[in-house]
């Protein structure tokens, strides 16, 4: 599945075997691949901190209250959505400052508004990616 929607929630519990994870509630925009699941739909993934507790995996995504995302999703035997990949099957959805058009970016692809004239690691620009162009992406036919 694919999902573009907002974080309204998160809250980090403990499994019946005694994993710490986080459960994150989004808010559905839309969604662009896969059924519909309404307009609420919850993400888990590893780690958190519980109390005085931490617990994390390297890689792991990282969801914020507010935040806008597009989010690449299988489901786990529960019917929760598991970011596919980890940090790579998350999107941050932002507004271009100048025009307003909104963008996306992960580690992999785009880049963040703050970081618009930096190079990546190998001294290469990332072009912009935006939100229409990834959608379309997504949605267009296979061959």
């Amino acid at each position: 599945m694919i999902l573009h929607g907002t974080v309204v929630g998160k809250s980090v519990q403990r499994d019946a075997e005694g994993r710490i994870y986080t459960k994150v509630d989004l808010e559905v925009n839309e969604a662009w691949k896969g059924p519909s699941q309404g307009k609420h739909f919850t993400l888990v993934h590893a780690g958190g901190v519980l109390g005085e507790e931490w617990s994390m995996a390297s890689g792991q995504e990282e969801y914020d209250v507010g935040e806008e995302v597009v989010a690449f999703v299988v489901l786990n035997r529960r019917g929760e959505g598991v970011t596919v990949g980890l940090a790579q099957g998350k999107f941050h959805v932002s507004p271009d400052a100048v025009s307003g058009e909104k963008r996306v970016h992960n580690l992999f692809h785009g880049h963040a508004p703050e970081n618009a004239a930096d190079a990546n690691s190998a001294g290469v620009k990332r072009a912009v990616l935006p939100l229409i162009e990834l959608k379309r992406r997504v949605q267009a036919p296979q061959p």
